[in-house]
Formats: C-alpha cells, sequence, structure tokens
C-alpha cells in the first residue's frame, strides 16, 4: 500500500535519491575530524617537548615526546583506525607528519628562543632522522619529502660554510625547501654565540683572531673573534676583558 502511495504521489514527477550525496557528505566530516583529533594530539605531545637550546652536552636518544608520538600513531593505526581504506590511512599519515614537521620547525623559531648552540642543533637533527626512520617503515613514497625542510635547515645550520644560504644558486641547489624568511632567522639566533666581535686597544690586546663576519683590522684597534677560542677559553676571555679592559665594547 506505502509503495502504491507513493507511486500515486509521484506520478508525473522525478524521485530524488540523496543517499549517496548524504554519505559522501558524512565521510568528508568523519574525516576532518579524524585529522583534528589526530593534531590535536600531536600538539598535546609537541608541548611536551624539552629542547635545551644552550645545552652543554649532546644527547643520547631521541626526544621521548617523538618516542610516545610515534607510537602512538602506530597503535592508533592499527586499532582505532584499522578499518579504514589504505587511501585514507596514507592522508591521515600524510596530515599528521606535515603537522609534526611544522611543529617542530615552530619550535627555534618561538620568539622565546634567542641563542641556539649545536647541541641543541645536535638533538634535533637526532630527532628528524628518527621521524625519517618512521616514515621509511611505512613504506609510503611520498611521506619522505614532508621533512625536506627539517633535514635541509640543519643541514644549513651544520654547514661549515652557511653564508652560502645566501647565495642564489648554492641555495636552489642545497637549500631549496629551506624558507628564506626561517632559514636566516635561525642563522641569527645559532650564529650569535660566533658573531660577538670585541674591540680592543693595541697596547692591551697584540693578537689577532680573524672573524669571518667582518674585516676591520685598522690600527690602533684590533679585532678579536670569540669563535676562534675554545669553549673554555671562551668565558675566561669575556669575563676577564670586561673585568680589565676599559675600551672593551661588545657589538652584536
Amino acid at each position: 500500500m506505502l509503495l502504491a502511495e507513493a507511486r500515486q504521489s509521484n506520478h508525473g514527477g522525478s524521485i530524488s535519491l540523496k543517499a549517496t550525496e548524504r554519505f559522501r557528505s558524512e565521510k568528508k566530516t568523519a574525516e576532518k575530524r579524524i585529522f583534528e583529533l589526530v593534531n590535536s594530539k600531536i600538539d598535546d605531545l609537541v608541548e611536551t617537548a624539552e629542547y635545551d637550546w644552550m645545552a652543554t652536552k649532546k644527547i643520547e636518544e631521541p626526544s621521548e615526546y617523538l618516542q610516545q608520538m610515534t607510537l602512538w600513531m602506530r597503535n592508533i593505526m592499527s586499532s582505532t583506525l584499522l578499518g579504514l581504506p589504505k587511501d585514507i590511512k596514507g592522508f591521515i599519515y600524510f596530515d599528521a607528519l606535515s603537522h609534526i614537521a611544522t611543529s617542530i620547525l615552530a619550535l627555534p623559531m618561538s620568539d622565546s628562543v634567542k641563542k641556539i648552540n649545536k647541541n641543541a642543533v645536535a638533538a634535533l637533527d637526532m630527532d628528524i632522522r628518527y621521524l625519517m626512520e618512521f616514515v621509511d617503515s611505512l613504506n609510503e613514497p611520498l611521506l619522505p619529502t614532508i621533512f625536506e625542510e627539517l633535514r635541509q635547515t640543519i643541514d644549513l645550520l651544520q654547514s661549515d660554510n652557511a653564508e652560502e644560504f645566501y647565495s642564489i644558486d648554492t641555495r636552489m641547489r642545497r637549500y631549496a625547501s629551506v624558507s628564506p624568511i626561517n632559514g636566516p632567522v635561525l642563522l641569527e639566533k645559532y650564529a650569535f654565540l660566533y658573531s660577538v666581535i670585541f674591540f680592543f686597544s693595541w697596547t692591551t690586546i697584540n693578537r689577532l683572531f680573524v672573524c669571518p663576519f667582518a674585516d676591520w683590522s685598522a690600527e690602533p684597534l684590533r679585532l678579536v673573534g670569540w669563535q676562534d677560542l675554545d669553549k673554555e677559553a671562551n668565558h675566561v676571555m669575556f669575563a676577564w676583558l670586561f673585568a680589565r679592559n676599559r675600551h672593551c665594547v661588545a657589538v652584536i
């Protein structure tokens, strides 16, 4: 009877089937919600990151927050999200890992981070290597490209000749993925300890240490570059000069 009534009510008209459209809409909503939940968990873990930007020694293993993050991602993909199609899992991984890469790069870029030393850079290097090993284990060919900016940024900071970043040819060849804004900012933070320049009267200091950041050697002043002294001598020289030499001026 209901079928007969439906036929009568639609006599001369058309029946609109909206189930497929509704299903697609709900599917997109569900996928978006999954992305949001995964990224929210990543944000929570990144907030627990404890990088010491002026560390006195190198770390021996990847950061704990990243170990927890990769473990959580493996667990959720093999349990809660196990029934998802492979392509959807791939999208989730891509979005999540992109969010991780962006979040990690934002840490040293923070205004609260004024200086970064080589041990901090080494810690980031170890963490990125750890993440790339995790990505390689997923057997998704496009995923490793997510960390190109991070990888190249660390390579730049560890380079013996960071000034080559300002050469267009070299930058496009070796650091094409490094942001032209982020790169100089991080270089400045990293170079802070190595670009402190002191001017002394020639009667007080009679030794010239060549500094790559400037080339001022006209008498009666001589240039002393802090980077030419070892770590212990840095502290001794810094304290002694400011205590004994009235002509000492720090130029950043």
